[in-house]
């Protein structure tokens, strides 16, 4: 990806977050969101990070906004599971491992977060391309069967297919 278009891409989504959080999308509060957006990104690059930010995050900034909508509709889907299941007092727990199919650490991390987001699920630990999940009422005992059904979309989305 070109270097400039993902530095604007990074630039515009901390503006529209910036004047989100600020429930103000006028000239002079858009113009000092692009200006405090650009300076996040330096000072994080610079002092922080000590990288570029495209070595640290290789998530693509739109990928990372579907990630998010979805991930949003599997914490809302689960949580209605889980409500369910304890007001009905139909629990069982039990491990299982899963292996991922991603590659590299920031991408597992944000899987092992989300996955402990969403209701009924629970990552407690990440070992290499394996994570020991603690899961309310499985499904299955089959390790991929369960990682379609705990983690594959979010880890599609990641991968970037």
């Amino acid at each position: 990806m070109n270097k400039r278009f993902y530095y604007i891409l990074w630039v515009f989504a901390l503006a529209l977050l910036w004047c989100v959080l600020f429930l103000d999308f006028t000239y002079i509060k858009i113009a000092k969101a692009i200006g405090m957006s650009i300076f996040c990104i330096i000072v994080t690059e610079k002092f922080i990070l000590k990288k570029s930010l495209i070595d640290i995050f290789p998530i693509h900034l739109l990928n990372l906004t579907m990630y998010f909508f979805v991930l949003v509709f599997y914490i809302f889907k689960n949580s209605l599971a889980g409500i369910k299941s304890i007001f009905t007092g139909d629990m069982d727990f039990d491990f299982i491992t899963i292996k991922t199919i991603l590659h590299d650490d920031y991408s597992r991390v944000l899987l092992a977060n989300s996955i402990t987001l969403q209701s009924g699920t629970i990552t407690v630990d990440v070992e290499e391309d394996e994570l020991l999940i603690l899961w309310m009422n499985p499904k299955t005992e089959d390790p991929e069967v369960a990682r379609k059904l705990i983690s594959s979309p979010l880890e599609n989305i990641l991968k970037g297919g």
